[in-house]
């Protein structure tokens, strides 16, 4: 880990920041560094921040920044602490089968009420139609009882018969395209129920994964907040959340440095020593 600050520059697995500089920045920096080198993180007139180190852990999420007032939901970052050591758990084959499936599940947006739309209009003009030639058949039907010429109304009924069979015609197809679009809804349907199904068995399974992590860590967990903790507990996930934090990131295995803001250690090569990680202690 290379930290630089303005114009002082620090390597090491232990480095203390010996300016004054917001936390924040310090772990924007360590989240943009990578590979190719860490980016400079500026703020207006203060110095620029530039961290070149391992690309973080998901545990960094958890405990990435420990300091006094943190919170931590304690478990869950031990379980992803168990994840950064290769540990492995009876549930996760099923875990693997169900993110597959759910993966496979493409849900795609429906327009039915379009088409369903486009048919009340199609059915609408196929009404009219009907209308027309009945009220033309009425008026042809009337000129003959009264002996008047019926040359155009006969020319007008055929073509309105005409449009008729293609308006039917047509709506027949607009009838088989909305019966289609039901279908492939009551699909999408039926697609959206089995994701809700599987994202549910999903984090069920999840949920066990992690308490089995627990379960595989929690005797670690318990001696090393036994040994920062001032009192003794009946339970180690009731102490302080930086306290948990610590014994976490003592747990995991990660590169990245993490940031500390706690009083716990003298120095950033004590707290190197006990965590097994890079620090960079504020």
């Amino acid at each position: 880990m290379i930290c630089r600050i303005g114009s002082v520059v620090r390597s090491g697995q232990a480095v203390t920041v010996e300016q004054q500089i917001d936390a924040e920045r310090i772990r924007a920096a360590i989240t943009r560094s990578g590979p190719g080198g860490g980016h400079p993180s500026d703020c207006g007139e203060e110095p620029a921040v530039r961290i070149d180190c391992a690309d973080p852990t998901p545990v960094h999420e958890y405990v990435g920044h420990i300091r006094p007032e943190m919170g931590l939901r304690a478990r869950t970052a031990l379980a992803v602490a168990g994840r950064t050591r290769g540990l492995d758990t009876p549930h996760d084959e099923e875990i693997e089968r169900l993110e597959a499936e759910l993966s496979s599940i493409t849900v795609e947006e429906s327009d039915l009420e379009d088409h369903r739309e486009a048919l009340a209009d199609e059915r609408r003009k196929l009404q009219r139609a009907r209308e027309a030639v009945a009220e033309t058949r009425g008026r042809l039907a009337a000129s003959r009882e009264h002996g008047l010429e019926t040359d155009d109304l006969e020319a007008e009924l055929r073509r309105r018969i005409q449009e008729l069979a293609e308006l039917e015609t047509t709506a027949t197809a607009a009838t088989q395209r909305h019966e289609q679009h039901q279908a492939a809804a009551r699909r999408r349907r039926d697609q959206r129920e089995r994701r809700f199904a599987l994202e549910d068995e999903l984090e069920n399974r999840r949920r066990d994964a992690r308490r089995a992590l627990v379960d595989q860590l929690e005797g670690e967990f318990a001696a090393a907040v036994r040994e920062l903790s001032e009192r003794q507990l009946d339970d180690p996930f009731e102490c302080r959340p930086a306290l948990a934090g610590l014994a976490v990131a003592r747990l995991a295995e990660y590169d990245a440095p993490i940031v500390l803001e706690t009083s716990q250690f003298e120095s950033a090569a004590a707290a190197r020593a006990w965590l097994g990680g890079p620090v960079l202690k504020l």
